[in-house]
């Protein structure tokens, strides 16, 4: 069913009858039945409410609105309702504050089955976001560590000093070497601080979180200020309100933005939770305008098990049109271009201008303010009552509007105007002050009202048809094929005409790395995106992790007595200086002898270097700390070649494979007492995959032969012990590679 064909309505139908037994013959609600409606805001909270109201009155069905405004008592007669609508959001809240509490839980375990609007954005892009449950923490915010941290940031340099992740920025080799030099008086902002010790351990953080407020999170873009609040602002262009920023990231932000009297006091996390585990074990459906194709089906199917059943459009009159720029300025100019062509050529047709950003939708703004276009703007800065007027003036004649991504999902843009807001507003003009004075006399006046309003947007409707019905502009590369066509779907609703037009160019946000700088024109070199770790199928990233060699193991032309430190190997390979600049990848020279992993203070990690390739030894236990554990062996110094089951063979426990100073296996005594803290492989994070998925089926314990416990009670004081057995070497499952 496409945007526009009547989900609403039919998802009251569905809700209407999954209610049905949600109470028992005395009418009192039963524990684990009910409906409840999740939207993905409180926008499309109104819409349900104003379809599924006329229908649960006549079948006397109750339902209650369950918003972050009302109190707890108005929550609990919500969730005792029949059907209860409200944003996903607040579900999730209410089930982490129940988990916290003590007594009866305002949801009562109720919600027998869950609906879900707008499926898809739920299902496939938000499933796995956590919602985190956050309160005040004691004390106050660093602010000398926050000034501190917003200096230092301004001076490092991307791609040298620091490099973008999935999760933020991190600071590199170079960046902290760079932050230990700086000296106030020559020419650095401030004095600089060994980031590697214990004690400034916090301040990498800090420094982080500053450089993510000067290349990741803008204001415009991810976060707005009113008044003396930082308000967050999601994908879709809609304020988060009252949510923070965790990590000391909001305090940052708050510090840059306007200064120590606005920063707020840190918050410390109670509990999170997803919609997926909320999910799990409940019975659910949801409704979509946009499935997403055979794609976005598979993992309807495989990851949640529901079959998508497509319902057949009415009608499809939209008319799709995309444009393709080099540059943003050429793109720019073509949607100011299209938007002024159409008011000049068929200046009766309503326009709607949909941009990425705050920021954007402000400067377009201004550009058709200083051309002389009127026009109405929608973005998070706008006050509700303004927002709904607008998007209800949106479909009549000569309208232009200019707003965020927010009207690109459920939102209702009816062509030639909206029947009550026409109502309203005649009754105001013949009668003001009506509703005051006699309520009465002022609901006959609206629905006399009401009857003429719907012959006038009934005559509009058909002219503007005529004319070609609403016009989309859509201003940025989007991010998925689902987010384009809901975009699109403003037009062409309910049988109406319509088009749309796409204007992309490359340097939209999609195609530019996060914080790696802008497009680079033709003829302009740009720096190439090498990773170290490529080859490597057990990991994605390119940092190495803390307390390891880069790519740089013992015996592959590491430089001696450069290590880098436990808390700062992060860097990307090839950064710094050449004295602490990595070695030959991993990928494609001789594998590693031994892996470090950090002790309880840099220094004595540092002073103690991995023993060479194939000694056959283990980690030492002289000195004040133990640095090292094995977790492979090398099996020969020539380059790697394919991986795989059967190019790597599995490791033995009972002896060390040759090495490139041993030409024979030695065996290893088995009485040879291993040293504390040394594990004979790693964690489950830094295996394979394979090896991961076999770990998590205990395959590799399943296969052992358990060793008698030397502490077990004997079945009898004068019985003998059972003797040992053997312990054989594990063999890995067919399939399954071994643990790296």
């Amino acid at each position: 069913m496409l945007t526009g064909e009547g989900k609403s309505l039919t998802g009251s139908l569905a809700a209407v009858v999954l209610s049905l037994d949600a109470r028992d013959l005395q009418g009192r609600p039963l524990p684990g039945r009910g409906v409840q409606w999740m939207t993905p805001n409180q926008k499309l909270v109104r819409e349900a409410v104003l379809e599924l109201r006329p229908i649960a009155r006549r079948l006397g069905i109750s339902f209650g609105e369950v918003l972050p405004q009302r109190s707890v008592a108005g929550k609990r007669a919500a969730y005792d309702a029949d059907i209860s609508i409200g944003p996903v959001g607040e579900y999730l809240f209410d089930e982490l504050r129940s988990r916290r509490g003590t007594g009866q839980p305002v949801h009562g375990n109720r919600g027998g089955f869950t609906l879900l609007d707008e499926v898809d954005q739920m299902l496939l892009d938000e499933a796995l976001t956590p919602h985190v449950l956050a309160t005040d923490a004691r004390g106050r915010a660093p602010l000398a560590d926050l000034a501190w941290s917003a200096r230092v940031a301004s001076v490092l340099e991307p791609g040298l000093h620091f490099t973008p992740t999935r999760f933020g920025m991190e600071l590199t080799a170079a960046g902290l070497e760079r932050i230990e030099a700086m000296r106030a008086g020559n020419g650095d902002p401030v004095n600089g601080r060994d980031l590697g010790s214990w004690r400034n351990r916090p301040l990498v953080g800090r420094v982080q979180n500053a450089l993510m407020h000067q290349r990741l999170v803008r204001e415009g873009y991810q976060f707005i200020r009113q008044g003396d609040e930082i308000v967050i602002v999601d994908k879709a262009g809609e304020r988060l309100e009252g949510r923070r920023w965790d990590g000391g990231l909001h305090e940052a932000i708050e510090f840059a933005v306007g200064g120590p009297g606005m920063v707020g006091r840190p918050t410390r996390m109670f509990g999170s939770i997803t919609l997926a585990e909320h999910l799990a074990g409940r019975r659910f459906a949801g409704m979509t305008g946009t499935a997403g194709g055979a794609l976005d089906r598979a993992v309807f199917r495989e990851t949640y098990g529901k079959d998508v059943v497509e319902i057949a459009p009415r009608s499809d009159r939209r008319r799709d049109h995309t444009v393709t720029y080099l540059t943003a300025d050429q793109k720019w100019d073509g949607v100011f271009q299209d938007v002024v062509d159409t008011i000049r050529n068929q200046p009766d047709r309503p326009v709607l201008v949909m941009t990425g950003s705050v920021f954007e939708a402000e400067a377009f703004s201004q550009r058709l303010a200083d051309a002389g276009v009127r026009h109405n703007l929608i973005t998070a800065r706008t006050a509700v009552a303004d927002e709904i007027n607008f998007i209800r003036r949106a479909g009549q004649r000569g309208q232009v509007t200019v707003a965020t991504n927010r009207l690109g999902r459920g939102v209702d843009i009816k062509l030639g105007g909206d029947v009550e807001f026409l109502a309203n507003r005649l009754v105001q003009r013949r009668h003001p002050g009506l509703a005051g004075r006699d309520r009465a006399a002022y609901r006959q006046a609206l629905v006399e009202a009401r009857t003429e309003a719907r012959t006038l947007v009934d005559q509009e409707r058909a002219a503007l048809n005529d004319a070609g019905g609403l016009h989309v502009v859509l201003t940025e590369f989007p991010e998925s094929q689902r987010i384009e066509m809901q975009a699109r779907g403003r037009a062409a609703r309910q049988d109406d005409e319509g088009t749309s037009t796409l204007h992309r160019s490359l340097e939209d946000p999609l195609l530019q790395p996060p914080g790696r700088g802008e497009y680079a024109a033709p003829g302009r070199a740009r720096r190439p995106r090498t990773s170290c770790w490529t080859a490597r199928r057990w990991t994605r990233s390119s940092r190495p992790r803390a307390g390891r060699p880069s790519c740089s193991p013992a015996g592959t032309g590491a430089p001696a007595g450069r290590w880098p430190r436990p808390s700062t190997g992060r860097g990307r390979p090839g950064s710094g200086p050449a004295a602490a600049r990595p070695g030959p990848c991993w990928a494609t020279g001789p594998r590693p002898a031994w892996r470090c992993r950090p002790t309880r203070r840099a220094s004595t990690w540092r002073s103690s270097p991995p023993p060479a390739a194939g000694s056959g030894s283990r980690a030492s236990t002289t000195g004040p700390t133990r640095s090292c554990r094995p977790w492979r062996r090398a099996a020969s110094s020539t380059p790697r070649g394919p991986r795989g089951p059967s190019a790597r063979p599995a490791p033995s426990r009972r002896s060390s494979p040759p090495g490139p100073t041993s030409p024979t296996a030695t065996p290893r005594p088995t009485s040879r007492p291993r040293p504390r803290g040394c594990r004979r492989w790693p964690p489950a994070s830094r295996r394979s995959s394979a090896a991961s998925s076999c770990a998590r089926r205990s395959a590799w314990t399943a296969r052992r032969s358990p060793r008698p416990s030397p502490w077990r009670r004997r079945s009898s004081p004068g019985a003998a012990r059972a003797p040992r057995r053997p312990r054989p070497s594990p063999t890995p499952p067919s399939g399954c590679a071994s643990p790296a």
